[in-house]
């Protein structure tokens, strides 16, 4: 038939929203019968309404389901990590250990930290600080990625390290409580971020550090939109990837002193990064489309393989200092 050939080769609708649903109710029947009635120019014209009729529903069904993820966003979270813990515990972007390195770097550590990960997942940023700190909390949402963060911390020996449920964005622990904060590929899961930020300035100690290592924006606004359009795409739980400049200005509301700022690309592999994802058929494909599509701009900024739909994510990281009261009412 007609109509539902033309959905399935459209990267919006696949044939499964519930605008194509409703593009084959009776109503529409006896139009998807003969194809030159096409050819009648009433037809054509019904045809072009029904059309915009089914792709404004996608939309809104689209914006109904973000919106019903960001109002439900712990919710979202916690089912979305609880289908994948076992694949975060074995993923090798995850593990990676030269990005942990640099992470453990710029901590500057002295080996008497008290130490939150924030976020921490199947922990393996609290893994990472384990064995050069006193102590580790690791906190999360999701209690099956707290699990793989268990097993694993069990298979390899390390007993400073307590994993405990509880939200970023209302931390349980009392104020000037940690040595050093850190947040590891998670802040653009955050519904506020800026909540999530004050909160960890609250439970650092004067002095102490707070160190963000996340998936970033370009400052370019077509750049961002076309990135964070991707990330939603792929992640219904994503919220948004913020620029250098914006982390930069979370840290000095909350009374940080950013003394580091550095940006890389980090390399991703679309299959793998899909399967993570647990993205759905209909998603991968408007991925691929979007990617393979990509204008040269896009493509060298994001490095992007438009056959095998590899590509460079910017990534950041960004360290700020607790100042003393003083220090910030005199700033």
């Amino acid at each position: 038939m007609f109509a539902r050939d033309l959905f399935n080769d459209s990267p919006l609708c696949v044939g499964q929203s519930d605008g194509a649903r409703e593009l084959f109710s009776p109503q529409y029947e006896d139009l998807g019968k003969p194809l030159q009635r096409l050819d009648r120019p009433r037809n054509r014209l019904r045809w072009t309404c029904i059309i915009f009729h089914c792709c404004i529903l996608t939309l809104v069904n689209h914006y109904n389901k973000a919106k019903d993820a960001l109002m439900n966003n712990d919710e979202a979270i916690q089912q979305r990590f609880s289908e994948s813990a076992d694949l975060y515990a074995k993923s090798g972007v995850h593990a990676d250990p030269e990005d942990l390195r640099r992470m453990t770097d710029a901590a500057q550590l002295t080996g008497r930290e008290r130490v939150l990960d924030l976020g921490t997942g199947t922990a393996h940023a609290a893994l990472a600080f384990a064995p050069q700190v006193a102590e580790v909390v690791g906190l999360d949402l999701t209690q099956d990625m707290l699990r793989q963060g268990a097993k694993l911390a069990r298979e390899r020996g390390i007993e400073n390290l307590e994993l405990k449920l509880g939200n970023a964005e209302a931390i349980p622990f009392d104020d000037e409580s940690f040595d050093l904060v850190v947040a590891r590929q998670c802040p653009h899961h955050f519904a506020d971020v800026a909540l999530a930020v004050s909160e960890a300035s609250r439970v650092l100690r004067v002095g102490g550090h707070l160190l963000i290592l996340d998936s970033i924006s370009l400052p370019n606004p077509k750049l961002d939109t076309f990135m964070n359009s991707v990330e939603i795409l792929r992640d219904p739980s994503h919220v948004r990837n913020y620029n250098m400049a914006e982390w930069r200005r979370f840290f000095e509301a909350a009374n940080l002193e950013v003394n580091l700022q550095e940006d890389w690309l980090l390399r991703l592999e679309f299959g793998d990064w899909i399967r993570r994802g647990g993205t759905s058929p209909t998603a991968v494909a408007q991925l691929r489309a979007m990617l393979m599509g990509a204008h040269s701009e896009l493509q060298s900024a994001y490095e992007i393989d438009v056959i095998r739909c590899d590509f460079g994510l910017p990534v950041g990281i960004t360290r700020g200092t607790k100042k003393s009261p003083l220090r910030a009412t005199a700033g």
